[in-house]
């Protein structure tokens, strides 16, 4: 599923509350919430929580 969505740079599994942590880019807000609309549609996606990031600290 998440291969099918091109804005998807990276995602991996993480502990805690979320199952999974998903690195999106995209050009707009709009292509975001279009983004974020089609990972939703998948059958074991329950509800996404998004945050933007304003400026990288590190970049390796």
């Amino acid at each position: 599923m998440l291969s099918a969505v091109p804005e998807v740079v990276t995602a991996g599994t993480v502990t805690g509350e979320a199952d999974a942590l998903v690195l999106l880019r995209s050009r707009d807000v709009r292509s975001l919430e279009d983004a974020l609309e089609r990972l939703r549609l998948a059958a074991n996606v329950d509800h996404t929580r998004s945050a933007v990031v304003l400026t990288w600290l590190v970049t390796r």
